[in-house]
């Protein structure tokens, strides 16, 4: 169901991953990672995407990114949700033509920005 919804974002909206081959897997679990001392408050990483580097793993896999959501998370998501996960994974992927060889060179974008709630 992943790799349906990337497949329906991309022509739509990501054009410059079209010819990228990705990964989608589950892990079991998401993420979690202590954001206070008492532990009461957590971050939750329901997914992320990573380039698959150079070398044997780019041998070993074909593929040029790996898209890996929290699979006890994903389960309990509504369609929505499910959507703007993938469609915010797919936001970080990021390529371009290299103009001497014609390939395209894969990297990873960053957060355009990084706010507290309150603020937005």
């Amino acid at each position: 169901e992943v790799e349906e919804i990337a497949n329906r974002l991309i022509p739509a909206h990501f054009s410059h991953l079209a010819t990228a081959k990705i990964a989608y897997l589950f892990k079991e679990k998401a993420s979690k990672k202590k954001m206070d001392l008492a532990g009461e408050r957590f971050l939750i990483e329901y997914g992320k995407i990573g380039k698959v580097g150079s070398g044997k793993w780019k041998f070993l896999t074909e593929r040029d990114f790996v898209m890996e959501i929290g699979y006890d998370e994903w389960v309990n998501a509504t369609p929505s949700f499910r959507e703007r996960l993938v469609f915010h994974e797919l936001c970080h992927g990021g390529g371009d033509e290299d103009e001497e060889t014609g390939e395209m060179v894969w990297y990873i974008i960053p957060h355009d920005i990084q706010e507290f709630k309150a603020v937005v």
